[in-house]
């Protein structure tokens, strides 16, 4: 714990070599910036343990090397994006004590 607070930089992104990003069990607040998906090299996010609100982007999905995906005990609400199945190097999901939901799924009939 490092006793960061306030939102997360989206100037983050601009930390094109950074491979694991691990700001866990702070007082992070607000949303979490989709310019984090310009993280090409990321292969671990840890933003779990704070108090980030809104949604999980949906640019996430274009993380092609994130292996760990750590976002429990947060405030996040809405869906899951769908683009979490680009994620093939995924090991390790964790989404737990959130209040998010699957995307719907729609049923065609034959």
């Amino acid at each position: 714990m490092n006793n960061f607070s306030g939102s997360l930089p989206e100037e983050i992104a601009n930390i094109t070599v950074l491979e694991l990003l691990d700001v866990h069990k702070n007082y992070l607040t607000g949303v979490i910036p989709s310019k984090i998906s310009e993280l090409e090299n990321l292969k671990q996010l840890d933003l779990s343990r704070n108090t980030l609100t809104g949604e999980i982007p949906c640019s996430f999905g274009k993380l092609s090397y994130l292996n760990k995906l750590i976002l429990n005990n947060n405030l996040l609400t809405g869906s899951i994006p769908k683009s979490i199945r680009n994620f093939q190097k995924l090991t390790l999901l964790d989404l737990s004590y959130n209040n998010l939901s699957f995307p719907r799924l729609v049923m065609l009939q034959a």
